[in-house]
């Protein structure tokens, strides 16, 4: 008994042919990154130059409460903005003209580029950079009279540049830990340099 194929037999046997192939063959595609926005708080400790005013061997520590909010436009680029209020004044003695100075933050804020790469999944890592202003006021006093020699309230401005990590509380919860240094100068010529060091939790949205 002869077996005879039709064109219609014919068609049939090579689609499910073809069909078995493509299934062999298909590759699992990786999912494609989606720009996300993203928004952290948390403390920001700043730790002002010992010759801001006339102390070289003085430290000038303060507190800031600091709200940030990004846009990432790929896995690697991202823009921010920050903004940080001031919570504790940043104080120090002047054993040399025995002065008492005091840097108090009004608002720090700053724009930022950013870049990064991912060593692992759970892990971020970044560098930034971009410009930075606020407003700071100073008084210098008296130690012995509790007389203020000199007070003065203004605005600052100039760059940032950091480094930082982000790590993956869940899909969308992260702890970020960064540091910036500022180098800044008031309206009026006066210098302001500083280190910073933040640490946030944030959402991704």
């Amino acid at each position: 008994m002869k077996l005879k194929l039709t064109p219609l037999a014919l068609a049939s046997a090579a689609a499910i042919m073809s069909g078995a192939a493509s299934a062999q063959t298909a590759v699992p595609s990786k999912p494609t990154f989606q720009p996300k926005s993203y928004f952290d708080a948390g403390a920001n400790f700043v730790m002002f130059d010992g010759d801001a005013l006339s102390n070289p061997d003085g430290e000038y520590n303060a507190m800031a409460l600091q709200g940030r909010y990004g846009y990432k436009f790929t896995s690697i680029f991202s823009v921010e903005m920050d903004i940080a209020v001031g919570v504790s004044d940043a104080e120090a003695d002047d054993n040399v003209f025995l002065t008492t100075d005091t840097i108090s933050i009004g608002t720090l804020a700053g724009l930022y580029g950013r870049a990064g790469f991912n060593p692992t999944d759970q892990l971020h890592l970044f560098a930034k950079g971009g410009f930075v202003g606020g407003d700071i006021e100073i008084d210098i006093v008296d130690q012995f009279t509790g007389q203020s020699l000199a007070q003065g309230e203004g605005g600052v401005n100039g760059f940032g540049v950091g480094l930082g990590f982000e790590v993956n509380a869940t899909d969308t919860v992260f702890l970020r830990g960064d540091y910036t240094r500022y180098d800044t100068e008031s309206d009026g010529g006066f210098e302001l340099k500083a280190d910073t060091y933040a640490l946030a939790v944030g959402i991704r949205f």
